[in-house]
């Protein structure tokens, strides 16, 4: 069977004789119940996730989840992978509330296996992302503080590479490296920024072909 309870619509008597709003837990001290009521709309989920379909998709992470009246804050920090095809370490972080969207997330150690067709191995793909003009902290439950190696996230108002807080940014990076058919090797890495004062994109790469000498390109 299932049981709801409407803590909008409940109460309790208090110690007084008095009826007062909410759904009261007792705790052995009659004047100082656990009141619960229902004053916002709240989804919270926390945990540490281990799922296996057959051997294909692999995961297994810490996962936070909160949706309240003032926002959304998302947290991962997990391993996943699908058959042998592709495997990767995620962590990142999302939240929007009244401030902005601020979010980071980025993935390492991250390997796509298409046997000889193309190889991908990525060190570390990331995209930050902070609209807030401020430092955004998150403070990590603390079932999944171990894990993480950490207490809090912070995702700062001064963009990765730089020296001075803007109002909004966006960035992205990669490093890494590619086979095409067991013959063209590629490897280098990039970086890309939006901001309140600068466009920026860098390149760095590195082409390998069997008869010729390595071919690289660099430029901003």
């Amino acid at each position: 069977a299932l049981s709801v309870v409407d803590f909008s619509r409940s109460t309790y008597i208090d110690h007084n004789d008095i009826e007062q709003d909410g759904y009261a837990i007792e705790t052995g001290d009659d004047e100082n119940p656990i009141v619960l009521k229902y004053d916002q709309r709240l989804i919270s989920l926390q945990g540490i996730v281990e799922m296996n379909l057959f051997d294909l998709v692999k995961f297994e992470g810490g996962i936070a989840l909160e949706i309240n009246e003032s926002g959304l804050s998302l947290y991962v920090n997990a391993q996943a992978s699908i058959a042998s095809i592709f495997q990767a370490n995620i962590e990142g972080l999302i939240v929007i509330d009244s401030r902005g969207l601020a979010l980071d997330f980025k993935m390492f150690d991250t390997g796509i296996d298409l046997g000889p067709v193309i190889k991908w191995e990525i060190e570390e793909i990331r995209l930050v992302m902070n609209t807030t003009g401020q430092n955004v902290v998150y403070q990590i439950p603390e079932p999944l503080q171990e894990l993480a190696g950490k207490k809090t996230f912070t995702i700062s108002n001064i963009p990765p590479n730089q020296t001075e807080v803007s109002s909004f940014y966006i960035a992205a990076s990669a490093k890494g490296n590619i086979e095409l058919l067991s013959i063209l090797k590629m490897k280098g890495d990039f970086t890309f920024l939006i901001s309140e004062y600068k466009t920026e994109i860098n390149l760095s790469m590195e082409l390998d072909f069997p008869v010729l000498n390595p071919i690289g390109v660099a430029g901003t």
